[in-house]
């Protein structure tokens, strides 16, 4: 049996999409946009990625109301996080920290910690790839202090690679690399294998 890669997970995306459109499934319609996005962004396919997130958040729910997949994060958050990524690729820094902020805001009027520490970690991304070092070590510093205080391991390990990334842009070599390495270490030991390749870029 063969391994499936990003191509074939966007064509089975695809598929739901198409299903969740024909049976009037707003719901799963944006879920299916979210992905499809993440796909393309995974393929560099930035431009299409962006498009696909933006048509996604026309469907984001209440962030307040029930969730119908009980799942643990906002979706109206999340979607803006990736968003915030993609934008950042392309360039966008300006409308990515729009969207960076607003999930940010979401997140903590709903007084939901896993969502704030996704708001900074976006806001840091945009301001790290702008090169606002300074801006950028200090909302990550406050994501992870979230990650410490609720137990959130898989998202600090994303945030210790980064934060190791932008210390040693700094200067601080040493507190930078660290950091990748626990970063990089946490994953492996939990088997995130999704994480590793960047890990490895960011201690690099």
């Amino acid at each position: 049996s063969r391994r499936f890669d990003a191509t074939d997970y966007d064509a089975i995306g695809d598929t739901g999409l198409r299903l969740a459109r024909d049976c009037g499934d707003a719901i799963i319609q944006g879920e299916l946009l979210y992905r499809i996005g993440q796909s393309y962004h995974a393929l560099g396919e930035n431009g299409l990625a962006v498009a696909l997130l933006q048509k996604s958040l026309e469907f984001a729910s209440d962030p307040r109301g029930p969730n119908r997949f009980e799942l643990s994060i906002i979706l109206a958050v999340v979607k803006r996080t990736w968003l915030t990524f993609t934008l950042s690729e392309c360039g966008e820094f300006r409308t990515g920290l729009d969207h960076a902020k607003r999930a940010l805001g979401i997140a903590e009027k709903s007084e939901h910690p896993l969502s704030q520490v996704l708001g900074w970690l976006a806001i840091g991304h945009v301001l790290q790839r702008k090169g606002e070092l300074d801006g950028a070590i200090g909302c990550m510093e406050r994501g992870l202090l979230l990650c410490d205080s609720y137990s959130l391991p898989i998202w600090r390990f994303r945030l210790l690679s980064s934060l190791g990334a932008a210390y040693a842009c700094c200067g601080q070599l040493s507190n930078g690399i660290d950091l990748a390495e626990q970063a990089l270490a946490g994953a492996e030991r939990l088997k995130l294998i999704v994480d590793q390749p960047l890990f490895l870029v960011n201690l690099a």
